[in-house]
């Protein structure tokens, strides 16, 4: 049905602009504004386009769950959302894709699916922030962030993230607004990163601001990395030695038991590398949840020299050992997908990744 597929798509603004004139008609009352509505019936007819073509449900099961957060439905009266959706349906039908009894059979499968998710709530439901996550392409810097939001972020993933036998094997350095200078400093190391992993690295600052110039700034483009410029906070993640071990850990050091996060150096820092790495994941998960919460948004970056010899300026003296991860946070002015179709850069599907085995 890939013909099918295409016809709903390509005549997606047709199908939209006449289901809103019958809205405007039938349920004068139900909103005033209907930038949402456009929004949302640009969603579904995705949904049905993406399934319908590779013959699957997973796109009109996610865009259908949207309608709960936290075990509630985001909207309380149903009753012009289905007639809406049902007319859309008929729409389609009518003047689509027209006397096709295979596709209208699955177009109105979809159809069931949306409603009853929308009806009784999604067969998952999640309970934390995270579906808020968008990646950021720059962050908004005439808002004020207040920093007691990423304190409270801070304190509750410091307090929540589990640690393999309480070490917490790594330190966040916190970036402020007002460090504008380290901020852009930190942007120019991810620049130089690239320039490495390219094969052409540039070290100098005024070489590299040149190469982003031509390389970004002449085709009207940014790297994806730009957020980190205009975050209001950056949380630079390293590895973390362990020289002040509390009373059990110091009970079973002295009865003889080695703990790779207290090596200060060879293989056993090495280990406690990795170590590091995982729970830091951990801790960055906790804390983008709790500043979601609050309105606020996230993003990481990996593209950075990971040598601590790269960052000899003196603004960097706090990096004690090599940097791991990057993180900012604030509120967003752009979002990466604002630029995309919201289906053209998805995940890999759940079942490629979750082996049930």
């Amino acid at each position: 049905m890939e013909q099918e597929a295409k016809l709903i798509l390509t005549n997606r603004e047709k199908i939209i602009e006449n289901v809103l004139v019958w809205q405007k008609e039938n349920y004068p009352l139900r909103t005033d504004s209907y930038d949402k509505c456009e929004r949302d019936l640009e969603f579904v007819i995705r949904a049905y386009y993406n399934d319908i073509l590779s013959d699957t449900v997973r796109n009109i099961q996610n865009v259908s769950a949207m309608y709960w957060f936290n075990n509630r439905r985001q909207i309380v009266e149903t009753e012009t959302e289905f007639a809406t959706h049902e007319f859309m349906v008929q729409y389609i039908l009518q003047n689509i894709v027209p006397n096709n009894e295979d596709f209208e059979i699955r177009l109105r499968q979809l159809h069931e699916i949306l409603v009853e998710t929308i009806e009784i709530g999604p067969k998952y439901q999640s309970y934390t922030h995270m579906n808020r996550y968008q990646y950021v392409a720059e962050y908004d810097e005439s808002v004020n962030v207040d920093y007691h939001l990423i304190e409270q972020g801070l304190y509750d993933a410091w307090k929540h993230t589990p640690s393999k036998n309480n070490f917490m094997p790594y330190k966040v350095h916190v970036i402020s607004p007002k460090d504008q200078y380290t901020k852009e400093l930190i942007y120019y190391k991810c620049l130089e990163n690239e320039t490495k992993a390219n094969g052409n690295h540039i070290t100098d600052l005024e070489e590299l601001k040149r190469y982003e110039i031509l390389e970004y700034d002449n085709n009207n483009s940014k790297p994806n990395y730009y957020n980190v410029k205009s975050a209001h906070y950056i949380l630079l993640f390293t590895q973390r030695v362990e020289d002040q071990p509390n009373h059990y850990q110091q009970e079973l050091v002295n009865r003889g038991f080695v703990y790779e996060q207290m090596a200060k150096n060879g293989p056993k820092k090495d280990s406690a590398r990795s170590l590091s790495y995982m729970e830091i994941g951990m801790f960055c998960s906790n804390f983008a949840n709790a500043v979601l919460a609050n309105g606020l948004d996230v993003s990481h970056t990996c593209c950075f020299p990971n040598d601590r010899k790269y960052w000899s300026e003196p603004v960097f003296n706090f990096l004690d050992t090599n940097p791991l991860l990057i993180m900012t946070a604030g509120k967003a002015k752009k979002y990466r997908r604002d630029s995309l179709p919201w289906d053209y850069d998805p995940k890999p599907d759940f079942d490629r990744i979750v082996n049930l085995v």
